[in-house]
């Protein structure tokens, strides 16, 4: 009897242990990974070369893939075939050739692949990321004739934060027009990008954007152009990659590091086959004009389909829809408040059919009574990967025009609690800084600048965000070469609490107390 109940007591502890030792933080459980995955979808870019003798094996392993499961896209960025490719590639930094880089960088394989099973295992550790951003995406291709393909994107954010990012358009041919090591086409081939742009989007905020891609614009690095494209071979995928910098690592010893900027939703479209495209023609002002206060845009528009609409944009501004009066559009724009020097006026007809013929010219603004005020360059801090021992410096670089800057401060928010502003130090050379932290490791710090100026302008910079790594060694090298904010890979902790273990312990010796004077009750009976 006295056995049975040390042994029931015994096992009363086990759950306790099993509670102690377990991983704090997400565990990713199926059922979370289904959830996360949604109907997003994964895009890989294979990194690889004509010279490449283990390069064909990545290829077809991802077109194998494609062909079992439907939640990733994939394009091939051939070396020495596509510049843009090649551009593209050493971005990434790689190890090697073969890589395939999923999700802008979240994970990596590098060399020649035997099976599938490891690519399957890296797609299915994307859609398991956390915290991706609610963004969907729209895109229509039309082809125009001439290897002229008229694309069109609206990205919008349905997330309840704001958003900053980089839309990417790939122009691909499903079946590539250039040959691997073993003499095959290979699958999914980038030509070249037609959008490459930062975008900025508020919560509920959409960004429209439009560009036309010919093939006869665009060559390969042996010099032959693309004007034979097949519209029936084409598929164009609108990536947006994130803003916030990762440095992850390509595994070798020592591993190499590289810089990642998740991708966070991927469109695709299809060219359908249109009329020609709209012809725009600015016929005031004349590119290269002197202009101030207000500017009189007239703009000609030939086309055979019925206009929709026809508007104007002044640099990186928002278009703005033109009237039509005497067989010309014509808008009147405001320069007062633009900066002196360069400015881009863009005229876009958009026809029934959605095709949009675009026309630009540079203008020099010259307002006499403008004062440039101070801006903001890249913030940066150092360590670049600060752990729980750091004291974090950021620095803030101001250019200096036509106002004197009188103060600069930093907000810091720790997990999205703020401070209240602290003024920089002037380092000389419109270098300003400042020390903060140390902080608890896992906390996420976000950072921005505001620059005041003698005429009352306030500067204010983008928010910059960095995560506190393990102390003592524990996180990666500093500094990623970028001069970017660094914001290192977050992992769940399986460190054990110190107060939980002292519990269990107190629930142990409390349960053997209490064995204790039941055998002795029983005894006495």
């Amino acid at each position: 009897m006295k056995r049975s109940i040390i042994l029931s007591a015994l096992l009363l502890c086990v759950p306790l242990f099993a509670l102690a030792l377990a991983p704090i933080g997400p565990t990713g459980s199926i059922e979370g990974l289904e959830t996360r995955a949604g109907g997003r979808l994964v895009f890989a870019e294979d990194v690889t070369a004509q010279w490449c003798v283990y390069c064909p094996s990545a290829s077809e392993g991802l077109l194998e893939l494609s062909h079992s499961r439907d939640d990733f896209r994939f394009v091939c960025l051939i070396d020495d075939m596509v510049q843009e490719a090649a551009d593209r590639v050493e971005e990434y930094n790689v190890a090697g050739f073969p890589t395939v880089v999923f999700d802008g960088g979240y994970e990596n394989q590098v060399g020649g692949v035997s099976s599938t099973d490891s690519y399957n295992e890296k797609i299915d550790a994307c859609h398991a990321r956390e915290e991706v951003p609610d963004l969907s995406v729209d895109v229509t291709c039309l082809y125009a004739g001439d290897a002229t393909l008229s694309i069109s994107v609206d990205v919008t954010n349905n997330d309840p934060s704001d958003y900053t990012g980089t839309l990417k358009v790939y122009v691909v041919e499903e079946v590539s027009r250039f040959t691997d090591y073993d003499d095959n086409y290979y699958p999914q081939g980038l030509l070249g990008f037609a959008m490459d742009e930062e975008i900025t989007l508020s919560s509920g905020g959409v960004h429209s954007g439009s560009a036309q891609w010919s093939g006869g614009d665009h060559s390969s690095i042996a010099g032959e152009d693309f004007s034979d494209i097949d519209p029936d071979n084409i598929v164009v995928y609108a990536v947006v990659f994130n803003s916030r910098t990762n440095v992850n690592y390509y595994p070798g010893i020592p591993p190499k590091p590289y810089t990642a900027h998740y991708s966070d939703v991927v469109g695709e479209a299809f060219p359908v086959e249109t009329s020609g495209i709209p012809d725009v023609e600015i016929t005031s002002p004349r590119d290269g004009a002197d202009v101030e206060e207000e500017v009189e845009v007239t703009a000609e528009v030939t086309s055979e389909a019925s206009v929709d609409v026809v508007e104007v944009k002044l640099g990186p501004g928002n278009w703005e829809e033109m009237e039509l009066a005497a067989g010309h559009y014509s808008y009147t724009a405001d320069v007062s408040g633009s900066p002196n020097g360069d400015l881009r006026i863009s005229v876009r007809a958009t026809d029934e059919y959605g095709l949009a013929g675009i026309a630009s010219i540079t203008v020099q603004v010259e307002n006499e009574d403008f004062l440039q005020g101070p801006e903001i360059g890249q913030l940066t801090h150092s360590p670049g990967s600060p752990t729980a021992d750091d004291v974090i410096t950021v620095y803030a670089p101001i250019d200096e025009y036509d106002t004197s800057v009188t103060s600069v401060e930093l907000t810091y928010c720790l997990d999205g609690v703020c401070n209240v502003p602290m003024t920089m130090t002037n380092e000389g050379g419109g270098i300003y800084s400042i020390e903060i932290g140390p902080f608890l490791e896992g906390v996420e710090v976000s950072y921005s600048a505001m620059v005041y100026d003698d005429q009352g302008n306030t500067v204010i910079s983008s928010d910059y965000v960095l995560t506190v790594l393990p102390g003592e060694g524990g996180g990666p090298s500093d500094d990623d070469g970028t001069g970017e904010p660094v914001v290192a890979s977050t992992q769940s902790s399986s460190v054990i609490s110190l107060p939980l273990i002292i519990g269990v312990i107190a629930v142990i010796l409390g349960l053997l107390v209490v064995v204790y004077f039941i055998t002795r009750s029983k005894e006495q009976y």
